[in-house]
């Protein structure tokens, strides 16, 4: 069996992370880390490649959606 290479596992998480922000589920940097068994530094990079993935999207879509952190729900989403 072949073994994942690194842009195929960082594409899986981003994957995965946009799927359950768009189900509605707040999530941390901390509990994503622990999720998918990576750094906290890299969970953050996850989210900060999502949020240019979004930008970019905008202009092939016209559907505008963010990903922000929200105090009040603890954790980020996609708005």
């Amino acid at each position: 069996m072949r073994q994942k290479t690194e842009n195929s596992k960082v594409a899986e998480r981003m994957l995965s992370l946009y799927s359950r922000l768009l189900s509605g589920e707040v999530i941390t940097c901390q509990q994503w880390a622990n999720q998918m068994n990576i750094s906290v530094r890299s969970a953050s990079r996850d989210f900060a490649r999502l949020k240019l993935w979004l930008a970019d999207e905008i202009m092939y879509s016209g559907e505008y959606k963010e990903i922000v952190f929200s105090k009040e729900r603890g954790g980020y989403l996609i708005k």
